[in-house]
């Protein structure tokens, strides 16, 4: 199934955003700063996908998207 998922990074830094497992051939995502960032993607197979912003100093910029 097609998955849209935006980020709103809320500062001017630089950001980016990468599963930490592959997802549907999706690599690091540069962010545009105070923008809605549409990723699109199709849903890989049920499972926690971790997420993260690869930046340097930005170890604490992370998350999970659970697949159902």
């Amino acid at each position: 199934q097609p998955v849209e998922l935006t980020i709103l990074p809320v500062d001017n830094s630089q950001h980016a955003f990468k599963f930490i497992q592959p997802v549907a051939g999706l690599g690091t995502v540069t962010l545009k700063p105070n923008q809605n960032n549409p990723i699109n993607f199709q849903a890989p197979a049920k499972g926690v996908y971790e997420f993260i912003c690869p930046e340097a100093g930005h170890e604490k910029e992370t998350g999970k998207m659970i697949v159902n």
